[in-house]
């Protein structure tokens, strides 16, 4: 009898050893398999909203986490300027960048699909009779423009360089750009600037300044942004083919169109 019990002790002993294996295995095979993609980002809402750092908001970060869900990855999102940003992701300090406009003459890997369409618009006081031509850039000569060297067109940075003072420029990698020259139009400083309608219109709507900013015309061209990663790493491939893949995914399901409502962008 009492042979037999110790048989059956065995028995369960090794039973539960042997569920206890399993478990350690497919706990460590998760562990294992989790991913680390770190993305660098910057304040440009509603594309990227830096709320928190740890778990920023914004159309490109909802679909970062969508497309990349934990626990098989962990996102790991750094703020700093957007110069910075790119540097490092040409570098592959990072592996991400949210976001940025498609460019030849940068080293990235970019997705196929997903992009967001933004325009450069102008922005005037209310009062103001200006307006903005993109077909006759001697609409320009009768203002102050606060500008980013290099981020526009190169019919366009001619001519700026045509108006000289009549220009003050900001640093490419500066903070907050779009706000500040906002600020600066409202303060006087300038009397207009190019900037991205998405992230000009949100910063207005957000400070309720509807009734002291109008918008004073758009150029011509769609600028299309994206998550861009780098191209040192080895799966950026994979990558941005999986961010292809979520992106049409939500849009074939509707809930691309309420990410867009939630935010607020018309694309």
């Amino acid at each position: 009898m009492v042979s037999c019990l110790k048989q059956i002790t065995l028995k369960i002993y090794h039973r539960l050893s042997s569920v206890a294996l399993i478990i350690s295995t497919v706990l460590s095979a998760n562990t294992v398999q989790a991913e680390t993609i770190t993305v660098a980002v910057n304040e440009y809402c509603p594309i990227t909203c830096i709320i928190n750092q740890a778990k920023p908001g914004g159309l490109a970060v909802d679909v970062m986490e969508i497309a990349f869900p934990s626990p098989t990855y962990t996102l790991l999102y750094e703020e700093m300027p957007f110069m910075r940003g790119l540097q490092q992701t040409q570098e592959g300090t990072t592996t991400a960048m949210a976001t940025e406009e498609e460019d030849p003459n940068f080293n990235l890997v970019y997705p196929k699909h997903f992009r967001i369409h933004s325009k450069a618009c102008t922005y005037t006081l209310p009062n103001s009779t200006w307006r903005y031509n993109p077909d006759d850039l001697s609409s320009l000569d009768e203002v102050k423009i606060g500008m980013v060297r290099y981020y526009n067109s190169q019919k366009i940075e001619k001519k700026l360089e045509e108006l000289g003072d009549q220009v003050l420029y900001l640093a490419p990698g500066a903070s907050s750009i779009e706000l500040r020259m906002l600020q600066m139009i409202l303060s006087g400083r300038i009397d207009t600037s190019f900037l991205p309608n998405l992230a000009a219109d949100y910063l207005i709507k957000k400070n309720n300044w509807q009734d002291r900013l109008r918008k004073s015309g758009c150029g011509n061209t769609l600028y299309s942004e994206t998550v861009v990663f780098s191209p040192s790493h080895p799966k950026a491939q994979f990558y941005v083919d999986q961010l292809d893949k979520t992106y049409l995914e939500l849009v074939q399901s509707g809930r691309y169109a309420e990410l867009l409502e939630k935010y607020g962008i018309r694309q």
